[in-house]
């Protein structure tokens, strides 16, 4: 079982409440640590944030936060959605269901054209 200090090692966490986010939602560490592996297959060695993103729009009492891995790829922007979707096919879709809106990932592409 992966602890909360064992993901600093592979993600740079982005905003204290990462952590505090991560205590409130214990099954999110080992689906961290087990995203890495694909990630690395499909994008080499990027840099990998944890950010907690929320969104409170008082109008509409709608009150939302998401853990998001941000993953900055050297890569094109084309080259950047083909690997999102392998991404997605080979490690999030399987956890989508438990992850009820909790987690996500956008991938930033470094080398833009």
């Amino acid at each position: 079982m992966t602890t909360i200090e064992q993901l600093k090692d592979t993600y740079r966490f982005v905003g204290e409440d990462v952590e505090e986010y991560l205590q409130n939602n214990k099954d999110l560490v080992d689906i961290l640590m087990d995203a890495v592996q694909p990630i690395q297959k499909i994008f080499g060695k990027p840099q990998l944030l944890l950010e907690v993103i929320i969104d409170n729009d008082e109008e509409l009492k709608d009150y939302w936060e998401c853990l998001f891995i941000i993953i900055k790829a050297n890569c094109t922007l084309k080259e950047s959605l083909d690997k999102d979707d392998q991404l997605f096919t080979e490690w999030f879709e399987k956890y989508a269901d438990v992850l009820d809106g909790r987690l996500n990932y956008i991938v930033e592409p470094t080398n833009a054209k």
